[in-house]
């Protein structure tokens, strides 16, 4: 199976180089017998990267450690889809991942009925074609996940235990997704510019290629949050890691083009800067992963290969220059049908300054990120950015942007009347007012956190007022219930309304963000047996330390006793893994959850007289920030499933 799996390694980049040759040999000649050769490259490409795949995934499902990617992620011990999930636990198997997933989309893009027969499609296909060359090179001479072991090992070395969760099926692949499909968007605007005309289908296009990556990226970013929360026992779910930065960046672009792309669709206006985020986002996805495969920034996600970073310095530089070449010779292009914002109060503004923000933040966490790489280069010594730079920065920032979603809903195009828009925003403050003055009366104090509060508030009430007006208005004169005069806009009007519910899944993140960072409380406590501790509402008395023996590992746990005020009784178990294999211990935290607040604890150490050291957290309204991002998924599949139809957002 070794000549079989590294001859489709070999096949797939031999077929992307002569599909590479055949469409810019019949782009170049206007020759359509070449292009035809190109597609079935496309073609050819998918189902020797299939085969590839599918033969790795047997591999690590059937335990066969004579080969050494098998040997190095799985063991006997594994539940079948941890060894599945094996597939993209190191450098070999994601790159197949990532090679896999650009084939099928590039396949999807040569044989749909609706693109294969259009002008921006060869040029589409020449750039991603370009993508699989480098990928599968580096799968053949560097990454071969096919290599065998010299001596067969009587087991593998299995996960790492911190991967043995259920988010880890989830955040890397939906992570490789987001990047893999940002390179679609990329490759139709490199088109658009070869062709030096705009297209009708471009805007449309992109939009959904840019909405998936987004969605992919969102549920990324969040799972990966939530496994960070219940694995890495540190008691946070965002520490601005480097790897996480990378993910983050790209999510911030693809956003503010979702927006600006409604711009050119309905006013013809910055062509230029959709242009600009594209090629801006799809270098970002690069960077994140030569972030997390080069080891040149310390980070818990890294895989830390130096090797097969400078392979990917080469290809980011590559691209780079040929990407900066055709957006300067096609200047022209994307510069024409300028249009000039009439009115510094409407929408065509809210979106630009909307825009301006999200990059803004971009910036400031990019520089953050790289930081230690400068100061190391300038200084000759690597100063790290903690998470306070990123809290202090961005704050502000994000605090803007939620401000100005407050506001975008009721500021009409073209021009707005401020008194009418003072109108219509003034129940929502007074709402805001009284909410704040609330939890300023139940203690919750602190200027920063208090406008912040307001702020956030400001926004969720605007949403939803404007969407219950809306739905008030269409349900006049009429018998239909609120719920289907509800369900009828939301299915004619996707967009605008579709965004309105992500946008009051990101109020809901908002709140649960503040109320962790600064409301909670937390303690370092050495017990013994039988003695308590009280924080916050809770008192939790030390019961036992005991240990066991399973399969693949021995687990030391101690059990405590939770007293409420409210009287309520609760007994939790806290745990250290110790896995056979595995050289370092696993925490399993402790977690008494409710809609305002989680009890968070750890063990952290203990001695043999018994006592234990424990880390003892509460974090407010963590919860809403896993209540935001099922929101925000349901807001953006209404959107992509329900595209507006002359609706206005």
């Amino acid at each position: 199976m070794y000549i079989l799996g590294y001859t489709t390694m070999i096949a797939s980049f031999i077929f992307s180089l002569y599909g590479l040759w055949a469409y810019g040999y019949g782009i170049k000649k206007k020759k359509e017998t070449y292009v035809e050769s190109g597609k079935g490259a496309v073609f050819a490409v998918f189902v020797t990267a299939t085969i590839g795949i599918c033969l790795l995934v047997y591999l690590l499902v059937t335990n066969h450690f004579e080969y050494k990617y098998v040997a190095a992620y799985t063991n006997s011990s594994l539940a079948w889809f941890y060894r599945f999930c094996a597939l993209w636990a190191g450098n070999a198997g994601s790159l197949l991942l990532w090679a896999f997933l650009l084939s099928l989309f590039a396949f999807i893009i040569a044989y749909s009925k609706r693109t294969q027969a259009h002008a921006l499609t060869p040029y589409a296909l020449l750039v991603l074609l370009m993508n699989l060359v480098f990928f599968f090179l580096v799968l053949s001479i560097n990454e071969n996940p096919f290599k065998m072991t010299k001596t067969i090992p009587l087991d593998g070395n299995g996960l790492n235990p911190m991967l043995l969760h259920p988010g880890m099926i989830i955040h890397p692949v939906s992570t490789y997704v987001g990047y893999v499909t940002l390179a679609v968007p990329f490759a139709y605007t490199i088109g658009v510019l070869f062709q030096r005309d705009w297209s009708a289908i471009w805007v449309p296009l992109i939009r959904k290629w840019t909405l998936i990556a987004w969605v992919s990226l969102t549920i990324g970013n969040l799972v990966g949050a939530w496994w960070a929360y219940v694995e890495l026992g540190w008691g946070g779910y965002w520490a601005w890691d480097p790897v996480e930065n990378a993910s983050f960046m790209p999510w911030l672009t693809t956003t503010a083009l979702l927006h600006s792309l409604m711009m050119q669709e309905k006013k013809q206006m910055l062509k230029g800067w959709n242009v600009a985020l594209v090629i801006v986002s799809y270098f970002l996805s690069l960077f994140g992963t030569f972030i997390v495969r080069s080891g040149v920034l310390t980070s818990v996600h890294a895989f830390s290969n130096s090797t097969l970073g400078t392979y990917f310095l080469v290809f980011i530089i590559v691209m780079f220059i040929v990407t900066m070449y055709v957006v300067a010779d096609r200047a022209h292009v994307w510069k024409q049908n300028k249009v000039v914002i009439e009115h510094i109060f409407s929408k065509e503004m809210s979106f630009l300054v909307a825009n301006l923000i999200f990059i803004g933040g971009t910036i400031a966490i990019f520089w953050g990120t790289i930081f230690p790489l400068v100061s190391e280069t300038i200084m000759g010594k690597k100063v790290n950015v903690g998470a306070p730079y990123f809290n202090e920065v961005t704050a502000p920032i994000f605090l803007a942007l939620i401000l100005l979603m407050a506001i975008c809903p009721i500021v009409p195009w073209k021009s707005a009347s401020i008194p009418v828009m003072l109108r219509r925003l003034s129940i929502p403050a007074i709402v805001s007012g009284c909410i704040v003055v609330a939890l300023y009366v139940m203690g919750k104090k602190g200027v920063y956190v208090t406008l912040a509060c307001f702020i956030v508030t400001f926004m969720i009430v605007v949403h939803i007022i404007e969407l219950f007006s809306d739905v008030w208005k269409k349900k006049k004169g009429t018998q239909q219930s609120i719920i289907h005069v509800l369900a009828h806009l939301l299915k004619y009007n996707g967009r605008k309304y579709g965004g309105y519910i992500v946008h009051i899944g990101i109020a809901f993140i908002a709140f649960g963000v503040i109320g962790s960072q600064a409301y909670s409380e937390e303690m370092m406590k050495t017990l013994s047996l039988g003695e308590s501790v009280k924080i916050g509402d809770y008192k939790l008395l030390y019961k036992s330390l005991d240990e066991r023996y399973e399969k693949d590992k021995d687990v030391v746990y101690a059990t405590l006793k939770v007293h409420e005020d409210n009287e309520k009784t609760n007994v939790l178990e806290v745990e250290k893994w110790f896995y056979h294999h595995w050289k370092e211990p696993s925490s399993e935290v402790a977690l008494q959850s409710n809609v305002f607040e989680d009890l968070y604890i750890v063990l952290s150490s203990w001695e043999s007289d018994r006592s234990a050291t424990f880390l003892i957290k509460i974090n407010p309204l963590v919860s809403w920030i896993w209540i935001g991002g099922v929101i925000m998924m349901i807001g953006a599949v209404i959107a992509m499933t329900h595209p507006m139809k002359g609706g206005r957002k």
